[in-house]
């Protein structure tokens, strides 16, 4: 399935390909092929395995903006090949050791924007300052200067400081085919977003 996807690059196309190979097995439904893709993607595998994240559930408020988006990106980076390195991509993770400590990372292209931790709660006025102060001035350097939990708490931080280097080795840990999944995944998100709206 996972091949035959990423040769017709369609989820629809796949499964009836799978259903015309395999006549007596039932036709896979395309969130089940997206589902292995997005798994192969990450893993290098379809192999069942574990992770603790929680996917964010869509919520049927405006599918017709939803799908109005997903068309306006596919278009952009259809018509632009770089249209999709110049997004910078964002996550923010809660960790608590005797404290918590939000951690704020991004991506544009292959770089890792440096991470931001803040010991109090990162609520709008906080993040709109993180934007203005840190974030703009070091996508502007960052063409100049050229994720893991688990992996963060396999051995208990001694402390605060221990635990936020754990985090950095982490992130520098992380590979250029990693980063590159991240847009691969994305682009595969909105042709799904697409196809089922």
């Amino acid at each position: 399935l996972v091949t035959t996807y990423f040769k017709e690059n369609s989820l629809r196309k796949t499964a009836n390909i799978f259903h015309m190979k395999y006549p007596n097995k039932s036709k896979p439904n395309p969130s089940t092929i997206y589902n292995l893709v997005n798994k192969f993607i990450k893993t290098d595998s379809v192999a069942d395995y574990y992770h603790s994240s929680h996917p964010i559930k869509l919520n049927n408020i405006d599918p017709n903006s939803r799908l109005e988006f997903c068309n306006i990106l596919i278009l952009l980076i259809t018509n632009n090949e770089t249209f999709i390195s110049r997004i910078c991509f964002t996550d923010e993770a809660v960790f608590y050791l005797n404290i918590k400590i939000n951690v704020w990372a991004g991506i544009v292209d292959n770089f890792i924007i440096r991470l931001f931790f803040f010991e109090e709660n990162l609520n709008s006025s906080k993040y709109l300052e993180l934007l203005q102060n840190n974030i703009i001035p070091e996508l502007d350097n960052l063409f100049s200067e050229g994720h893991r939990k688990t992996e963060v708490f396999k051995m208990s931080p001694n402390n605060i400081e221990d635990l936020k280097q754990r985090i950095v080795n982490e992130y520098e840990n992380i590979t250029f085919k990693q980063l590159s999944n991240v847009r691969h995944m994305f682009i595969i998100r909105l042709k799904y977003c697409a196809e089922v709206n």
